[in-house]
């Protein structure tokens, strides 16, 4: 009998040590669930790995065919050419086609500053106004200022630029004559459309002054930003057809928009000027108030409102802007123009859609809406 209660005190011990080791239900469920997580896991990084993968192969596969195309259409256009030499021995195009590579080299020698920061109200042709102010700063050299060396001796330049603003407008052969509201359309290369196969501009410009890398300009009719792809001296000589005693011509409806019966008589409200001489200060592209009264003038005298202002809304009151400044005008009869609100730009509705073509001087400057 003692030998059986020795032999069930021992299992007992023997049971309680087995129930102490082993994990509770409690635990063999987190540990469960802690294995689903994980197993869950895995399967959205292989579910997450193959759309990469799937994604990979899909570009790869485009990069191929787009090469296979290319190299198709290069070998069909090598074949063509070599038919059309083989046609007709004397052709040159493949000559041509590998002279024109420098195009893609082409970069601009720097980014104009100029106070005409919209279109609306920037001159048709450089020279309408002489009091407008632009500068350009050389980026195409590391050290700019040897370039300009001897420009100074000249009093005017040729501006070759960019319309960059021409939002992808497609150019047509046959355009209407700005100014002249009526009459035949001409060709886009007998006018100075900026709507053209190739959009670059050419304009005359002043010579200001020189500051190391930098070239000031007057009578610029060019918007702030534009890229600026050159610029060469006025050479009469050779630039000007009646000193080399050529006869010069122009079409007749070109002489029609020269006539200065067309031109407006600018007035200033008195409000207007005090608001102009208030805001002297705020000009960054003129010295003075004085200064830009005579760039307005200059540019409402030739009546810049497009053919579809003119006819469409002629009552409308035409706004512009020029350097930090907001100018509204009233086009009235007997070829008024009335100035009536001069403010500063960065108080109107236009300073946010404008603030994207401003100087970034402006915007450095908080002349802008915030």
């Amino acid at each position: 009998m003692d030998v059986d209660k020795a032999k069930c005190t021992c299992c007992c011990s023997c049971q309680k040590i087995k129930n102490k080791n082993s994990p509770s239900l409690e635990t063999v469920s987190g540990q469960l669930k802690a294995a689903r997580a994980e197993i869950i896991k895995l399967q959205r990084s292989l579910t997450k790995a193959q759309k990469e993968f799937t994604k990979q192969l899909a570009d790869v596969e485009f990069v191929l065919n787009n090469r296979i195309q290319k190299t198709i259409s290069k070998t069909t256009s090598k074949n063509e050419k070599l038919t059309k030499n083989l046609i007709s021995p004397t052709s040159h195009e493949a000559e041509e086609d590998t002279s024109l590579g420098w195009l893609q080299s082409i970069k601009p020698i720097g980014y104009l500053q100029s106070c005409f920061v919209r279109k609306n109200g920037t001159p048709r042709q450089g020279g309408l106004s002489t009091h407008a102010r632009a500068s350009l700063k050389l980026q195409c050299f590391s050290d700019a200022s040897p370039a300009l060396e001897g420009l100074h001796e000249y009093s005017h330049v040729w501006v070759l630029f960019v319309f960059h603003q021409n939002n992808k407008a497609s150019a047509k052969p046959k355009v209407a004559p700005p100014r002249v509201g009526t009459g035949p359309r001409v060709g886009v290369f007998s006018t100075r459309s900026p709507h053209r196969p190739n959009s670059i501009g050419l304009s005359l410009a002043r010579v200001g002054r020189i500051t190391e890398d930098t070239v000031h300009l007057d009578g610029l009719d060019v918007l702030d930003g534009t890229p600026i792809l050159d610029i060469k001296p006025y050479i009469p000589l050779y630039d000007n057809p009646q000193n080399l005693g050529a006869e010069v011509r122009i079409p007749e409806w070109l002489a029609v928009t020269q006539n200065p019966s067309l031109d407006m008589h600018v007035e200033f409200t008195q409000e207007a000027e005090e608001n102009l001489c208030s805001l002297e200060s705020e000009l960054v592209m003129f010295t003075t108030a004085e200064e830009a009264k005579a760039c307005i003038i200059e540019i409402l005298t030739c009546d810049p409102r497009s053919v579809y202002r003119k006819t469409k809304c002629a009552a409308e009151l035409y706004p512009l802007c020029l350097d930090t400044l907001h100018i509204v005008s009233e086009f009235q009869e007997n070829n008024v123009v009335q100035v009536q609100v001069v403010e500063r730009l960065a108080d109107t509705p236009y300073a946010e859609e404008t603030s994207s073509n401003l100087p970034p001087r402006l915007v450095k400057e908080g002349l802008t809406a915030t």
